[in-house]
């Protein structure tokens, strides 16, 4: 998706599926990469940190973290943001085998405590930091489609029927909806899992404020100018080259097929599911070009986003894991073709996150479940009361 500025106003304009996760590649260079993640654990145990619109890419020394804000909203975020937005919300999270986060809403947490009100951002984004794709892959971030509904003060719909799917790959950025729900399905990996996490707000949040150099100084962050970031004269690094936009290009539907999942079809006659995922790669043009504190800058297009649609649920026998329903789409999890995310249309089936139990005895299993999550339909989901019979009787 390579999306055009928003006039003053407006809220971004993104719609299924590209407001549930597009994803671009190396919009960051390699350097400020490994930096980020070098001070991941200090970033990880402060607060979250707020900087305004007019020091997002502006000249003159700073932290590693507002280097790459101001790099990822030249690169991309310029093109999405409406021109009345106020800044950018930033933290850091890291988590070590295999865990994942429950499912939750960003909004301004204060204001919230106050009125009994969520506010969302109008964009949440993920820069990964860690993602390798061999040979297994980290917990990914799901986006669903549930929002908070203030006036019932709870979410809906109950039961989402589509979601993205998105794993980590170390320097890719996902852009999606801040009012939508999300979490982390945990995995088989036991590495690192760092991200900076970046919502973008029409409003600063309240009790979030900006990192001061005491701050910074205190958890030994360097503040200092960055390569490919104006310096205080104005004069850009030769350094600067590294973080030109990748052409946007089609990638062949071929180039994501699995190269290591050979038993796939097998998988898919025995459930039925038509093999192949939908042909829904769909590129909006060329980069669109503009200029930022006097630079100029491109738009980065995001990669490509499969559609995958599960079977009737009313005649389904058993539920499909996150991981066979890839397979059985040819789509490959881990390797040199890996897929990045995909978007599932999964009417009539709810998305189980597998616990922690289950993900232990799954990993000792001779092809181990890279994603720790299944997919059931509703009709075998036990029925509310029925749960909390089993609660009670358990307590």
């Amino acid at each position: 998706m390579c999306t055009k500025r928003q006039a003053d106003g407006d809220h971004p304009q993104l719609s299924w599926p590209d407001a549930y996760g597009s994803v671009y590649r190396d919009c960051v260079p390699d350097s400020l990469l490994e930096h980020l993640l070098q001070e991941a654990p200090a970033v990880a145990s402060c607060p979250n940190y707020w900087t305004p619109k007019s020091k997002i890419g502006a000249r003159g020394p700073c932290t590693a973290c507002e280097a790459a804000i101001g790099v990822l909203y030249n690169s991309v975020m310029r093109h999405q943001l409406p021109d009345n937005w106020a800044g950018a919300e930033w933290w850091v999270q890291v988590y070590e085998q295999g865990k994942g986060l429950a499912f939750h809403f960003d909004k301004d947490e204060h204001l919230f405590k106050q009125e009994q009100r969520m506010h969302h951002p109008l964009l949440s984004s993920i820069l990964y930091l860690t993602g390798p794709t061999f040979p297994k892959r980290l917990g990914p971030t799901v986006i669903v489609d549930q929002r908070f509904d203030n006036g019932q003060m709870r979410a809906l719909p109950e039961d989402p029927q589509r979601c993205a799917v998105v794993y980590p790959r170390r320097g890719a950025f996902a852009v999606f909806d801040g009012g939508l729900g999300h979490g982390v399905l945990g995995s088989a990996a036991a590495g690192l899992r760092a991200t900076l996490l970046i919502n973008w707000w029409p409003h600063q949040p309240q009790d979030v404020s900006a990192i001061t150099a005491e701050q910074a100084a205190a958890r030994s962050l360097q503040i200092q100018s960055w390569p490919g970031t104006p310096s205080t004269d104005g004069s850009v690094s030769a350094a600067s080259a590294t973080l030109q936009p990748p052409e946007c290009q089609v990638p062949d539907q071929q180039a994501v097929e699995s190269d290591s999942s050979r038993g796939a079809a097998a998988v898919a006659r025995g459930t039925g599911l038509n093999a192949g995922a939908e042909d829904s790669y769909r590129m909006a043009g060329a980069g669109v070009s503009g200029s930022v504190n006097g630079r100029e800058s491109s738009a980065v297009c995001a990669q490509p986003l499969p559609v995958l649609r599960l079977p009737a649920a009313e005649t389904a026998s058993g539920i499909i894991s996150v991981d066979d329903l890839l397979y059985m789409n040819n789509l490959s999890l881990v390797g040199s073709s890996a897929v990045d995310s995909v978007a599932v249309d999964h009417k009539g089936w709810a998305l189980y996150p597998l616990g922690d139990e289950s993900q232990q005895e799954l990993a000792n299993e001779e092809a181990p479940m890279q994603t720790a999550a299944v997919f059931v339909p509703l009709h075998m989901m036990p029925a509310a009361s029925e749960s909390e019979s089993d609660t009670a009787e358990e307590d």
